[in-house]
């Protein structure tokens, strides 16, 4: 949410996972160049993120890569907070698919 701010002892352990994820990325085939372009207004945050996460993406893959992680993470709270709960009776077969969707947008395989 914009103007909230997590307690700083959680940034590094929350932050982890996009480092992972953009080197996963870097080594995949998929298809970037369907993406959307970086609008304007978001470069210079896209490029700062590249900057500080994931040197050597351009930052409009950095910028789908911080989206889609976004995406999964809110699947997962989802489900583990029980949002699902008398939403999605077949989890497995939805969350395969909604899982897939984020990944696909950055270039990586469907599992």
């Amino acid at each position: 949410m914009p103007g909230h701010r997590a307690p700083r002892d959680t940034v590094g352990p929350a932050s982890r996972v996009a480092v992972p994820s953009s080197a996963s990325s870097r080594r995949s085939p998929g298809p970037r160049s369907r993406r959307p372009p970086l609008p304007a207004a978001l470069r210079p945050e896209a490029e700062r993120m590249a900057d500080d996460r994931a040197a050597g993406l351009p930052p409009a893959v950095t910028a789908a890569l911080v989206a889609a992680w976004a995406q999964v993470v809110g699947l997962v709270s989802a489900e583990v907070f029980g949002r699902f709960d008398r939403v999605v009776e077949d989890r497995a077969a939805f969350l395969a698919h909604a899982a897939d969707r984020p990944a696909h947008g950055v270039g990586l395989p469907a599992v």
